[in-house]
């Protein structure tokens, strides 16, 4: 019974099996024979799916394969073992790859966290320096406004914040003196510009008149025009001829470029305080103090009418623009307006409180302008005589104003010391310029309306440049922080020196960089122009000065090894030698010839103080970085921030 139930339980295994093997081994047997046939080529391996279920099949199969069959089977179960192999390291390579890149991306992570940390923090610092230098700029704006300048462009260099930016405009607009003469002490009344605005003519308590280089302010010439005070000077609308009116209680004509006296008027009855030629140069008025105007031929000297009304000394005289009218302002506290070819008072102009001191039309006609004791500047229509605007313009009498040559500006002087620039369009001020020590008394526009000149009773002179603080251009280029920089003596370029190594020449109007100087080993300190404007003179830290043709952007000379760091260069105003100073031990300024950098001599510093450099005596926390505190820093600063004055 055993083997009977036995049997019939295995039976229909065995016939499913014998089956699957009739079935199966056909197609096994037709591949095994085909790949027999082909050489045994790889083609005919089973794959995939067929060659696993013959793998997971194998025990059930039967005994008695042929020898053909097994190599078969073998070949497939290889190729089948192969393919299991390259599957599992295609899942070890791509996990691997994974876990690279998981790995990669954390540490790109970690290191943009730390380069942003250390750059915020770098960031930081640099703004701390910043403002830290743009607020030191503040607050030297009127004691030392050159080292202003400097401090606000090393903070601009450091980074840019708003404070280096705002201290950097401020420093610019309030250290606006171009030029400044003086008149020996004797104080200043009047100061005009030439119409070509090649000359600024002067005068004052002391009679003599002098007529002045406008862009470098030397003295042309000068002559003893009055035995008493000239109130008022100027030039003729052609500049050919020169009128002085004194409190000699004469009005004086001169030939601008000889000198020559043409005609003494004579006919007030006290002093003269104010001379204007008519448009065409054939007339001129004069404004007295005996209360009354008076209006000449200019050609033959002769009076041709007086204008009387005013009730008080008359102190200012002007022409329209077309001639047809004259308007004199007085201590009365009016300003009259006159018909210039018959002397009818036209009209009469009330508004100041008390003494009227100066009166000029705009450019246009269309406009009057007056300032006065009150402290007041008014502007009338023309068309109308009627006030249209008033402004207080400075603390104290306002002494003079006039408008420039487009009418778009108007500038006015007073009592303060300061001279006010003002927007016409907006009645607000643009700037005030501070560097008189007196009353200022009198103020002209060059015909660039560029520049303006006032005078004063301490008795100097001074060209201001009054550009737009919009118009400031930036300077960008050098890699390091900037120590010096030089206008060239004609204005059209500006040279800085930088501690990255490198001088840079840029166009001073537009701001572009027109070359750059390379060939110092280290920082550069320190420059100068050579007088004519083709070359430039360096030195820092190489201790070399060299020479450069501003033009090929060449260096023309190299002195030797001079055993110093250069802090302060200056050529002489021939240009044939070179002053230089630095920190030689020793206090001495070396003395070096220009074409050939050959040394001449030495000369000591307690024989001759102060020739080249005037040395500061600021602290060095302002101008070393955090870390970097070193004296020889802070002297290279002190050494360049505080410039020299002449070497002969």
């Amino acid at each position: 019974w055993f083997e009977l139930a036995h049997d019939r339980l295995v039976a229909p295994v065995q016939a499913e099996n014998v089956a699957w093997f009739e079935q199966n081994l056909s197609t096994f047997q037709r591949r095994a024979e085909l790949w027999e046939r082909s050489g045994r080529t790889s083609g005919w391996l089973l794959q995939s799916s067929e060659l696993e279920e013959v793998v997971n099949n194998r025990p059930n199969l039967p005994e008695g394969w042929t020898p053909t069959e097994e190599d078969f089977y073998q070949a497939c179960l290889a190729t089948w073992e192969q393919i299991q192999r390259e599957q599992r390291d295609s899942r070890r390579i791509r996990l691997l790859a994974y876990v690279a890149s998981v790995i990669a991306i954390i540490a790109i992570i970690a290191t943009i966290l730390a380069f942003s940390y250390a750059e915020e923090a770098r960031k930081a610092l640099d703004t701390a320096t910043s403002r830290e230098l743009a607020a030191l700029s503040v607050n030297l704006l009127q004691s030392d406004p050159e080292l202003s300048i400097l401090l606000a462009m090393n903070a601009i260099s450091t980074t840019y914040t708003y404070e280096a930016e705002s201290a950097l405009h401020e420093a610019i607009q309030n250290n606006q003196q171009v030029i400044s003469v003086n008149n020996m002490g004797s104080g200043l009344k009047s100061v005009a510009f030439s119409p070509n605005g090649d000359f600024i003519l002067t005068a004052g308590n002391n009679g003599i008149a002098r007529i002045w280089n406008a862009k470098n302010g030397a003295e042309v010439k000068s002559w003893a025009a009055h035995p008493a005070t000239v109130w008022e000077a100027v030039y003729s609308h052609d500049g050919s001829l020169l009128a002085t009116a004194s409190a000699d209680q004469t009005v004086k004509i001169w030939n601008s470029s000889t000198l020559e006296k043409i005609v003494t008027l004579s006919g007030h009855f006290e002093a003269v305080s104010g001379v204007a030629f008519s448009p065409d140069d054939r007339r001129l008025t004069t404004a007295s103090w005996d209360k009354s105007a008076r209006v000449w031929d200019v050609e033959t000297g002769k009076h041709l009418l007086t204008l009387l009304g005013h009730e008080e000394a008359v102190i200012r005289v002007t022409y329209s623009p077309n001639g047809k009218n004259i308007a004199t302002a007085s201590d009365d506290g009016t300003i009259r307006i006159w018909d210039a070819a018959i002397g009818i008072n036209i009209a009469t102009l009330v508004g100041h409180d008390y003494n009227v001191y100066d009166v000029e039309f705009s450019p246009d006609g269309s406009r009057l302008l007056s300032v006065g004791w009150d402290g007041y500047l008014r502007i009338w229509d023309t068309m109308s005589w009627r006030e249209v605007a008033n402004e207080r313009g400075h603390i104290g009498q306002v002494i003079g104003g006039t408008y420039n040559s487009t009418g778009s500006r108007i500038a006015t002087v007073g009592t303060d010391r300061s001279v006010n620039v003002w927007n016409v369009s907006t009645m607000t001020k643009d700037f005030v310029l501070y560097g008189h020590k007196s009353a200022v008394t009198s103020v002209a526009f060059h015909p660039d309306s560029k520049t303006i000149v006032s005078s004063s009773e301490d008795g100097s002179a001074i060209v201001w440049n009054i550009m737009s603080s919009r118009e400031v251009v930036t300077l960008q280029g050098h890699s390091k922080p900037v120590n010096d920089l030089e206008y060239s003596p004609e204005g059209t370029q500006i040279a800085t020196s930088s501690e990255d190594g490198t001088v840079k020449i840029w166009d001073s109007k537009s701001g572009m960089l027109i070359t750059t100087l390379s060939g110092h080993r280290g920082e550069v300190s320190v420059l100068d122009f050579g007088p004519s404007g083709e070359h430039i003179v360096s030195g820092g830290e190489d201790q070399i000065i060299r020479v450069w043709d501003i033009k090929t952007g060449q260096e023309k000379v190299a002195t030797d090894d001079v055993g110093y760091w250069i802090l302060a260069l200056a050529y002489s105003p021939d240009g044939k030698i070179i002053a230089a100073g630095g920190l030689n031990g020793h206090n001495n300024v070396d003395i070096y010839e220009a074409q050939t950098g050959k040394l001449l001599r030495p000369f000591q510093k307690n024989n001759y103080p102060d020739r080249v450099v005037r040395w500061g005596r600021m602290s060095t926390k302002y101008f070393s970085k955090p870390g970097r505190r070193s004296k020889r820093r802070s002297r290279k600063v002190m050494a360049f921030c505080e410039r020299r004055t002449p070497l002969w």
